[in-house]
């Protein structure tokens, strides 16, 4: 008999609904068992889908499993465990062969979110974007880079959340930077801003990247390529088959631009973590439930750097934006 092994702890949250701080999966072919320590007796009553073994002496907890589950392989992600962790679990299953699994099915599984997890994106972004404005009030001459982001991180904390990445505040040149480290550097007014910010909500993370305009000219030239970028792809999302499809809309859009391209992703899946799939430049048909950013960003060294990011998601065969401020 076969069974999975899930350790990541993104993918256990995912699958129990808890945040359990040890504990792993394992998952037959006909039932899923969660093993954990005596701390997490009331798992029994809250996962009611799994078959919860609470263990005072794991190897005998195991051995006694093995004894009524005769398992002959353990499939298990690479990515997900560590060589002294996987050592572990080979001693503890002693005798069984341990396989690396090609892909995650609990990924793919990730991939497509109910509409239960896109309300909670949703949710996530609205306090992301509630947490903006108060950022934007406190954006004057002679506040820090460093000062913004602390803002940001204060205020999740006051809304019940967490920050779902370390907040990007550059100020002018240092826009540039496309993950630039807040540092000291004060803002001036008529200086242009990028601020790449997230917060965590009900387990959900939500992302989202906005400016604060100079008005250099070449700037605001590059400001609206990339506004209009988001509006022909959100007007011709009909058009496009898979999320590799937009990719190449965009990329063939910045062939109209001289010498600048597009050095990171269109985009990425956002959820339960700030980056999963699905990923641009991958095939991945568009269908309901997919849930991701569009990121399209200019940068130009020692100048400045403009990005902008909403989060979307497909419903009904349709592309809706859970941004309510507008780029």
């Amino acid at each position: 008999m076969k069974a999975n092994l899930i350790t990541d702890k993104n993918n256990l949250n995912y699958l129990t609904g808890k945040n359990y701080s040890n504990y792993f999966i394992l998952e037959t072919l006909n039932q899923s068992f969660l093993f954990t320590d005596p701390r997490y007796q009331h798992a029994k009553k809250e996962c009611k889908d799994f078959e919860v073994i609470i263990y005072t002496n794991i190897g005998e907890s195991i051995k006694e499993f093995l004894s009524n589950n005769p398992i002959t392989e353990i499939e298990f992600n690479p990515q997900n465990l560590t060589v002294d962790k996987l050592r572990i679990f080979k001693k503890l299953f002693k005798g069984i062969k341990f396989l690396k699994c090609k892909k995650s099915q609990i990924q793919e599984q990730r991939k497509i979110k109910n509409q239960i997890e896109i309300q909670k994106i949703t949710e996530s972004q609205s306090l992301n974007e509630k947490i903006y404005k108060i950022v934007l009030s406190k954006l004057k001459n002679g506040v820090s880079e460093q000062e913004i982001a602390n803002i940001i991180k204060i205020e999740a904390i006051k809304n019940n959340a967490d920050i779902s990445f370390e907040p990007i505040v550059g100020f002018a040149e240092n826009s540039a930077n496309i993950h630039h480290n807040p540092t000291n550097k004060k803002y001036k007014d008529g200086d242009c801003a990028l601020i790449d910010m997230g917060v965590k909500l009900n387990g959900y993370c939500s992302d989202m990247t906005r400016v604060i305009k100079s008005n250099n000219k070449d700037y605001l030239t590059h400001y609206d390529f990339l506004k209009n970028l988001i509006k022909k792809i959100e007007e011709n999302f009909n058009k496009f088959k898979t999320l590799e499809d937009i990719d190449k809309f965009a990329r063939t859009e910045y062939e109209k631009l001289k010498n600048i391209t597009l050095p990171h992703s269109l985009g990425h899946g956002i959820g339960i973590e700030v980056h999963e799939k699905p990923f641009f430049g991958e095939k991945t048909k568009i269908q309901d439930g997919l849930v991701f950013t569009i990121e399209p960003g200019i940068y130009i060294p020692g100048k400045y750097g403009i990005r902008l990011e909403n989060i979307y998601y497909i419903q009904d065969s349709k592309l809706h934006n859970t941004n309510k401020l507008k780029l």
